[in-house]
């Protein structure tokens, strides 16, 4: 909303076109802009995400990959996962050429980050790494819920498979009995 008031007039730009990664973004920014007076607002529905799932690559006008935000980080055409990979410490994607810099080291820091941290979260950034690697050499993955132990992973999607069958006034009754939490949720 910012951006736009302060960079975009109704009366001088009549039609404005926009795209983003899934389309979400764009459609609150259409509403947006047609609330503010705009007249002609376009977007990619679905986003560049669909465009690529729908356009063959041979008719497509898209080039290059798409960033996504998970930990495929870029897609290419095909919806595969691209050749950027993701900083460890920074969380912004890298090249293959990032990856030769002498300022990247693998967990710790890439050619954008690498003034951003002091010794002291290096450190523990090598730490978190050795860690990662080790949890891959025994065959688990060092942080998320696919981290957990698989009992405990058992037991959580038992827990969530009950909770599924119920209605949200249900679940509500039932996680408070689970807690201790005598009152009623009405």
């Amino acid at each position: 909303p910012n951006w736009v008031s302060s960079n975009l007039d109704p009366k001088k730009n009549k039609s404005v076109a926009m795209f983003c990664t899934g389309g979400i973004r764009c459609e609150k920014a259409t509403s947006h802009l047609l609330n503010q007076g705009f007249e002609n607002v376009y977007h990619l529905k679905g986003g560049i995400l669909n465009y690529l799932k729908e356009v063959p690559s041979s008719q497509s006008l898209w080039d290059g990959e798409c960033y996504v935000f998970d930990e495929r980080v870029s897609v290419n055409h095909n919806l595969q996962m691209g050749s950027f990979e993701k900083c460890r410490a920074c969380r912004r994607p890298i090249s293959e050429a990032d990856k030769k810099h002498d300022m990247f080291e693998e967990g710790v820091s890439c050619p954008q980050c690498y003034n951003q941290y002091s010794e002291e979260q290096k450190k523990r950034f090598r730490h978190r790494n050795k860690l990662v690697k080790m949890a891959k050499a025994r065959g688990d993955t060092h942080l998320g819920s696919d981290a957990r132990p698989k009992k405990m992973r058992k037991l959580r999607e038992q827990e969530l498979g009950k909770l599924a069958d119920l209605t949200p006034d249900m679940a509500i009754a039932e996680k408070k009995k689970d807690s201790g939490d005598a009152k009623s949720s009405i």
